[in-house]
């Protein structure tokens, strides 16, 4: 049977009735097994506990067997009705002709589903192949197209302004893609602390996930990564110092693929790495430019290190300087090389790391290396900013998860001032919020995120615990059950709420 590509998604089956009705969504789960009723401002699912209003912009795709509830409202469709016709998907049928329409609809939809299901499975894995790339993705169809077609854009983006190419005997890069972190943990091999690696020995891989709360998490993740292969095009033989190899990897991370103009844009600001940046300087603690440069690994190549690429990246002149000195690292007949540790493999030392970036960017003397120094902390702290909604977000998330909550809190709302639309920061803000016992804020921020995503059995499992009593919160707890029936974790928070009734 034929499957239509552009329909959503990653299965999320609230199965438990014999309702036919199905709804697919943007961001890939599938609402199947239940009673939907649709209207111009989007679909109420019927729970046991509850209706659960979903907008419009969440819905990808809606089918609901039996009667419509069609409404004429123009005179052309009055028209239509008087004839005893009814819409469907552009066309004008008769109800027989209309029922007979949505259940092969269905069928074809469900087969769909029974696809993407078995498609989470990494041995019936989508397997496909670009011009750059070898894919392998277990993420629904809709999902998967977006990324692979940005992933040509970033290459064709950084082959061009650094001059590389794909060397032939190495083949297309192979590329998996995880439709969760549960799948990603399981079968790509990586550690439990990264969300996505590039494997740089052959063969070469780069892994990651689909983050569908988060999607540009899921986007950064992927162009840091990616970003460690296209360096290696300089060439495949030589391992990138971790200066300025991270650096870079985050200067392109912040890039951004708009994928009605099918353009990416690059040297974006990197806020998540920016509040790094700013909590230090709030403690008085600028980091050096021989420091950051010459010294092998350090966490600050992600976020220091971000800055000062960024700083050379946006200036003309020393962009040309700085871009040289990394392709000399790579291949420049000046720049002394050491084997790196995996055999024909070499890199360069620290010291030499540091010499060549003053001899490329015309250091010559002490005072030179000051007034540069000076030059790049006068632009972290004047002229890079967090202004977006989306900054503030990561930056309130970093404070929190810092233990720095007075300025979580602030941060917090700032962002939801400044018009946030992320159901996470609002889910985190009433945590923060509950912790100072404001629990009449944590109870709004909580339900401002059941509104942005409603489909989320932890978001009304907070709801529950901080209403803390009464129906309504045993109403809450039981819904996130039915929401998420297949998460454990969520049962133990909400099980004394329920069974103490």
């Amino acid at each position: 049977m034929k499957i239509i590509a552009t329909t959503a998604a990653v299965l999320l089956l609230l199965a438990g009735t014999a309702a036919a009705d199905l709804m697919l969504l943007e961001d890939g789960r599938i609402v199947d097994g239940k009673k939907l009723t649709k209207t111009d401002e989007g679909v109420t699912i019927h729970f046991d506990n509850g209706e659960v209003f979903v907008p419009k912009a969440l819905v990808r795709e809606v089918v609901i067997e039996g009667k419509t509830d069609f409404v004429p409202k123009t005179a052309k469709e009055k028209e239509q009705f008087e004839k005893g016709l009814l819409p469907f998907r552009g066309r004008w049928l008769k109800p027989a002709a209309r029922a007979r329409a949505v259940q092969k609809l269905l069928e074809e939809r469900r087969e769909y589903v029974r696809q993407v299901k078995a498609r989470k499975e990494w041995r019936n894995r989508h397997e496909e192949s670009t011009k750059h790339f070898n894919f392998e993705a277990t993420v629904p169809p809709h999902i998967f197209e977006k990324y692979r077609d940005m992933m040509e854009a970033y290459y064709e983006s950084f082959a061009k302004t650094w001059k590389v190419g794909q060397p032939k005997n190495l083949g297309k890069l192979n590329v998996a893609f995880y439709g969760s972190l549960k799948n990603y943990l399981r079968t790509s091999g990586s550690p439990s602390n990264a969300r996505g690696y590039f494997k740089f020995v052959e063969p070469l891989e780069l892994h990651f996930y689909y983050d569908r709360l988060d999607p540009e998490y899921t986007r950064e993740v992927l162009f840091h990564e990616a970003n460690h292969y296209l360096q290696m095009l300089l060439d495949p033989r030589f391992v990138m110092p971790h200066f300025p190899s991270e650096a870079l990897a985050e200067y392109y991370g912040a890039a951004k693929w708009d994928p009605k103009k099918k353009k990416l844009t690059v040297g974006l600001i990197q806020e998540g790495r920016l509040a790094d940046v700013q909590l230090q300087v709030k403690k008085g603690e600028m980091m050096g430019l021989k420091k950051l440069v010459s010294t092998p690994r350090m966490y600050e190549h992600y976020t220091w290190g971000w800055t000062l690429a960024h700083f050379l990246m946006e200036d003309k002149k020393l962009g040309k300087k700085f871009r040289s000195w990394v392709t000399s690292l790579a291949r420049g007949k000046s720049i002394k090389r050491v084997p790196q540790g995996n055999p024909g493999l070499t890199t360069v030392e620290p010291d030499v790391v540091w010499s060549s970036f003053k001899q490329f960017l015309s250091l010559k003397k002490d005072a030179d290396v000051d007034t540069l120094e000076a030059r790049w902390h006068q632009y972290v702290t004047a002229d890079l900013a967090i202004t977006s909604a989306r900054g503030l977000d990561k930056a309130a998330m970093k404070a929190w998860d810092s233990g720095w909550q007075v300025r979580a809190r602030r941060l917090f709302r700032e962002a939801i001032e400044a018009g946030s639309t992320s159901p996470v920061t609002y889910y985190r803000a009433a945590q923060a919020v509950k912790a100072k016992g404001q629990k009449e804020k944590a109870i709004e921020y909580l339900r401002r995120a059941v509104e942005l995503d409603p489909l989320v059995g932890d978001y009304y499992a907070g709801l529950a615990l901080a209403l803390a009593e009464g129906d309504e919160a045993v109403r809450m707890a039981k819904l996130a059950l039915e929401i998420d029936p297949d998460d454990p974790w969520l049962e133990m928070r909400v099980y004394d709420l329920i069974h103490d009734r």
